[in-house]
């Protein structure tokens, strides 16, 4: 296993692993379906043997052996299954064949209408018989078929496929199927049918009313009838007929109090209190959205105004000409005057017309228990109760109230202000204004409006101010008044030169005098000059920066950076630039250097010793920066590199230079010719020839008796392999090989005569035995009782074994027992002479009979004449009051007792007789008691009347003082357990919904006394007034409504460099921003007044660099960068080391070198040792 040849390679290591030698071996057999192997050794003239399963026979040699070419000497054989024969059919029946081979099996079914008796199976065995005989078809008989009470039955054949018709008398109902028919399981298609009386079952109770009659069986007779101040709409008198009751269920609808008193200047809404919902008797006829109509839209003439059977009223903008406007006004009026009924509600503003939007609907009943609510228009408000009900005898409980108009409070004038107005009654105007020097903050005119209140908050007199002064860059602006003649003055930083006016004044108009000055930087002049180098910086202003760099081959010496100063001033003089030189060279090991001059550009030369070889430059240059070009050379001796190599041998020997020996060495079995010792020559060969290794041999073998021989080589590592004639086996080594000491590895083995030995002794059998070498035969029989399980005949085969496998003798099965009615069966042998034992089942006792049955030799059982009768419980006690149900008192039979009307409980259990004679549940403590309604529920807000709550006593309800009763105050109760009403209610007054805030809402849980609303602003608007309003015992909400007001925001921010359009402050106003050339917008341009009152952010206009500025510098100009300490350049990316790096070495930060291998130090100026030694 392994390359038959190994290489040294020029790492002193062999190119591979050692090779090693197996014995070669056969592929392992593959697994051999319904069959076995014996032997695990695979190796050259080792031998297995295969083995089939119980059921199958071997087609093929058993015996293999491996041959020494590593392939098995023939085919590998084969398990095939055995067969039985097709099983016998039988009459009337049906045979399924599932197979014919070993352990499959045929299943017996019987035709519809016959019975299969006997094992529905058998199973083909081992030996290709059938195990079991083939049952028997007999036909299926139904039981009788008892007679039907109150009814007949048609038909008394019970065969298979015999049908039964079953009919009720007059006043019975059949209950289950009216035809059955006989099954294939010799039962019918479902148990006979009762004939039962006509039941039409207990009608529902109606609202507002009750049923009269208990009887509901077929022919019987029930009334309807309805409470006082209800009407029956439908039949009230039904009979019980076969399909039902004879009618649907009558209905209690209230009486009808007609249309309710009506109200001037006003309107009324039907409520139900019962949803707790409002049913309003007005809707809109134009969209709800406010949109512009014309009157003329609507109505073209007083006599069709007049003639319109509804109330009108709009909301919207009149958009007909202004001179129709007189003409709509006068319509209003003269309706008003000539009905009573017109809501004139209309006012001109900037000459619109705005009116209320409603239409008044006919209603089409009010029935007992409706109530409705009355409500003013606009402008008015009510006087008297606002809620009218219907009582039962169809009247209304009371008149209507009356509207009054509504006036608002006189206005008052402002601080430093006056107020105008005509009057102060609903839909007036007042206007305000403000002295010289003071602006107006709210709004200028205010409205009257139907709630008795001005629409608006009055507004305030501010006086005149200037916005707040800008601050400037690099300076500072003294002031803290910016009233009307107040002055600001302006003072720049140290540094820093004021361009513009120093002083400046709030002028009449608001706004400051002059420009705004601004602060310009002091200016240094250019910097000093620098010998062999140069300077970078271009800002030569106050904190402008220069640095100093020198030219290739050159160090600075002093400060590199100056800055300039407030004074207008550079902070020192220019630094000065020296010449660089590089270190001394090292020598190399076997050679040596040339050269004595070390600075740049000079160059040194390298040279090898005698017998050495150089790798490297020849040659090595003092560079600009300190440091010599290239790597250091070295100087490497001469290679013969590796000798061949030899077969069956190996080379001893790593080492391949000048002088070094190698050792040649043969394997094991082979001997070495020629020279075994070769040197490496001064010209890079090696001496002498390569010598070989030649294999040793073994002595020729005797001929082998009964038997063969494969393989005549006689080398070392030949194999001879052996092999037996048919009917021998060999005893011995199979495989033997020449050995490395020139012998064979064992001597040569004899081939014997086969044989099986006597055998095996199987229990209940008798076998005939005769010789027992290969092919010989013996016969097994089975003792008289018993079945064979196996094969009966075995041949001793070439392994040395019999086969088949040795069967064994089974006794004869007679299968499960018959069943026995009534009973259970013990014991779990059912072979021959075992016996079944049957015992009564719990609650039976035995009759008669024989209580076993015996497994016979012929495979059946013997007969048995067990019989068990079921075991009876005594009569139950008569119960009082109730009926009992069931008449059969026999085992596992139940009855149940049914109490008399009126009496309860209504029992859903039975009682049942147990095995031990007994009922249960026990029946002693079982009685019928008169039926109890328990107390009803209370109700809130109310009380209850009454203490007796049996059967037919009667409960009333009351309300206590500002709550109503809604629903029945009496109650009955009823011989079912429960009361003949629902409880009532006590609802609370209702205020009705508030009217709607403009720019905000309302959160309410209700609208009754003691409920609580809220306003609520929208955002952007501040609530004026109360926030919560109380619904007050006589139906109206407590206090005054409040109102939105538009929130106010604060003056927008300055933002320097940039400009700022838009003056509006509220909320919802926007000011807009635009930077000043040069710089760029950082935020939004476009600020919001947000609902909170303060503006929606700030921006900034940053100045804008071309290109980004690096390590912490910052765009303090357009296109100009403030670089931090110890960066440099126009982007601030390059570093600055005030003292350069030597020797190679980099600046990568501020005063901070990358040295190379070798040097270290502040400025690579320092060298490290390496390890190099000095010679």
């Amino acid at each position: 296993m392994g390359s038959p040849a190994l290489q040294c390679s020029s790492n002193r290591q062999w190119n591979s692993t050692m090779p090693t030698c197996q014995p070669v071996s056969c592929n392992a057999p593959p697994q051999l379906p319904f069959g076995s192997l014996m032997g695990s050794d695979f190796s050259v003239g080792s031998n297995i043997t295969f083995s089939c399963m119980r059921g199958f026979y071997m087609h093929g040699e058993a015996r293999l052996l491996c041959l020494p070419s590593g392939l098995w000497d023939r085919k590998f054989p084969e398990c095939l299954p055995l067969e039985c024969p097709h099983p016998e059919t039988i009459p009337n029946g049906i045979v399924d064949i599932q197979g014919l081979t070993y352990l499959s099996t045929a299943v017996y079914t019987c035709k519809p209408g016959h019975k299969l008796v006997g094992e529905p199976s058998v199973q083909c065995d081992d030996n290709g018989k059938w195990l079991g005989s083939a049952p028997v078809c007999n036909p299926v008989q139904c039981p009788a078929v008892p007679q039907l009470k109150n009814g007949k039955l048609v038909g008394d054949a019970r065969h298979f496929g015999d049908i039964v018709t079953f009919s009720c008398g007059r006043g019975y109902r059949l209950q289950g199927k009216n035809k059955i028919s006989c099954q294939p399981s010799g039962q019918w298609t479902s148990i006979s049918p009762v004939c039962r009386p006509i039941m039409c079952g207990a009608p529902d109770p109606i609202d507002n009313g009750f049923v009269e009659g208990s009887d509901y069986t077929f022919g019987s007779l029930i009334i309807y009838s309805c409470f006082p101040g209800y009407r029956l709409l439908g039949n009230g008198l039904q009979t019980c007929e076969e399909t039902g009751w004879s009618d649907r269920e009558p209905r209690c609808i209230p009486e009808d109090c007609g249309l309710p008193p009506h109200i001037d200047f006003g309107n009324y809404v039907k409520l139900n209190y019962q949803k707790n919902h409002r049913v309003s008797s007005t809707e809109n006829i134009w969209p709800r959205d406010q949109a512009t109509y014309s009157l003329a839209h609507v109505m073209k003439s007083l006599s069709e105004f007049l003639a319109m059977p509804q109330l009108i009223s709009m909301l919207g903008k009149d958009s007909s000409p202004k001179q129709n406007l007189n003409e709509t006004k006068a319509l209003l009026n003269e309706r008003n005057n000539d009905q009573g009924r017109a809501n004139r509600h209309a006012r001109s503003i900037h000459e619109d017309l705005t009116l209320q939007q409603e239409v008044e609907l006919p209603m089409s009943e009010f029935l007992h228990g409706t109530s409705i609510q009355y409500s003013c228009m606009a402008g008015y408000e009510m006087v008297g109760p606002s809620v009218l009900m219907c009582r039962e005898d169809g009247t209304w409980n009371g008149s209507a109230p009356r509207c009054r108009p509504r006036q608002c409070e006189s206005p008052q004038p402002p601080e430093h202000g006056n107020v105008k107005f005509s009057s102060h009654t609903f839909g007036a105007i007042a206007t305000y204004s403000c002295n010289v020097g003071y602006t107006l903050i709210g709004p200028v005119v205010r409205f009257c409006t139907s709630d008795s209140e001005w629409d608006t908050t009055a507004p305030l007199c501010k006086r005149l101010s200037c916005d707040i002064p800008h601050h400037i860059f690099h300076g500072i602006v003294h002031g803290d008044h910016f009233s009307f003649g107040s002055v600001v003055t302006y003072d720049c930083n140290p540094g820093y030169t004021l361009i513009g006016p120093q002083k400046r004044t709030c002028s009449a108009n608001g706004t400051w005098s002059q420009e705004e000055p601004t602060c310009v930087p002091q200016d240094c002049g250019f910097p000093p000059s620098l010998t062999n180098g140069q300077l970078i910086g271009r800002d030569y202003t106050f904190l402008g920066k220069i640095t100093y760099n020198c030219n290739l081959g050159f160090v600075i010496q002093g400060e590199f950076v100056i800055t300039c100063l407030q004074n207008g001033r550079w902070s020192g003089g220019a630094p000065k630039c020296l010449p660089i030189h590089c270190s001394q060279p090292n020598n190399i090991e076997n050679g040596r250097v040339e050269g004595s001059v070390f600075a740049f550009p000079h160059a040194v030369h390298y040279y090898c010793m005698d017998g050495y070889l150089l790798s490297g430059p020849r040659v090595r240059k003092c560079q600009s920066n300190g440091v010599w070009s290239g790597r250091p050379p070295k100087c490497e001796p001469i290679s013969c590199g590796p000798p061949a190599d030899i077969v069956h041998g190996f080379l001893i020997g790593s080492s391949f230079l000048f002088r070094d020996k190698v050792e040649y060495v043969c394997f094991s079995g082979y001997n070495l010719f020629g020279g075994p010792i070769r040197n490496c020559l001064p010209n890079g060969s090696w001496s002498g020839d390569v010598p070989s290794c030649q294999a040793l041999e073994c002595n020729k073998l005797p001929v082998l008796k009964n038997g063969m021989k494969e393989g005549g080589s006689v080398s070392y590592g030949s194999v001879v392999v052996f092999k037996c004639q048919e009917g021998f086996e060999l005893k011995g080594p199979a495989l033997i090989e020449c050995g490395m000491n020139g012998r064979w590895s064992a001597h040569s083995p004899l081939c014997v005569q086969i044989s099986c030995g006597p055998p095996l002794a199987v229990a209940n059998s008798s076998v005939s035995i005769g010789s027992f070498f290969l092919g010989d035969q013996i016969i097994y029989t089975c003792h008289p009782g018993f079945i064979m399980d196996g094969h009966a005949k075995l041949t001793c085969t070439a392994i040395g074994q019999w086969q088949p496998s040795f069967p064994r003798c089974h006794p004869i099965s007679c299968g499960v027992p018959p069943l026995v009615s009534n009973t259970v069966m013990t014991g779990g042998a059912f072979t021959f002479n075992s016996r079944a034992y049957y015992r009564c089942l719990e609650g039976y006792i035995l009759n008669k009979g024989i209580v076993w049955r015996t497994c016979l030799k012929s495979g059946t059982w013997s007969e048995a004449s067990a019989y068990c009768i079921p075991m009876t419980c005594s009569s139950p006690p008569t119960l009082p009051y109730a009926s009992l149900v069931g008449n059969n008192f026999t085992v596992n039979q139940t009855v149940h007792y049914v109490c008399d009307e009126g009496f309860g409980p209504k029992w859903s259990r039975n009682f049942a007789c147990m095995p031990n004679g007994k009922w249960f549940p026990s029946m002693e403590e079982v009685s019928c008691n008169p039926v109890d309604c328990g107390k009803p529920k209370t109700i809130r807000y109310g009380r209850l009347h009454g203490n007796h709550f049996t059967y037919n006593s009667t409960v009333s309800y009351s309300c206590d003082h500002g709550y109503h009763l809604e629903g029945h105050q009496l109650s009955s109760c009823l011989s079912n357990g429960s009361w003949s009403e629902v409880s009532p209610q006590c609802v609370p007054i209702s205020c009705g919904p508030p009217s709607i805030l403009t720019h905000g809402f309302i959160t309410a849980i209700g609208y009754v006394i003691h409920d609580t609303i809220s306003y609520h602003c929208d955002p952007g608007y501040i609530l004026d007034g109360n926030w919560n309003r109380t619904c007050l015992a006589n139906g109206h909400w407590s206090g005054k409504k409040p109102h939105c007001r538009r929130v106010r925001c604060s003056p927008p921010p300055n933002v320097p460099n940039a400009v700022r359009r838009g003056r509006h402050q509220h909320y919802g106003d926007v000011v807009h921003y635009s930077c000043y050339s040069g710089y760029s917008l950082h935020g939004s341009s476009t600020l919001h007044c947000l609902h909170s009152g303060s503006w929606s952010g700030k921006p900034e206009c940053q100045a804008v660099c071309r290109f980004h500025c690096h390590n912490g510098g910052h765009c303090v100009k357009p296109n100009l960068c403030s670089c931090t300490m110890g960066w440099r350049g126009k982007h601030c990316d390059d570093p600055i080391c005030h003292n350069p790096c030597l020797h190679g070495g980099t600046c990568v930060a501020p005063n901070r070198c990358q040295c190379l291998k070798g040097w270290g130090g502040r400025h690579c100026s320092q060298r490290r040792k390496l390890g190099y030694y000095v010679h």
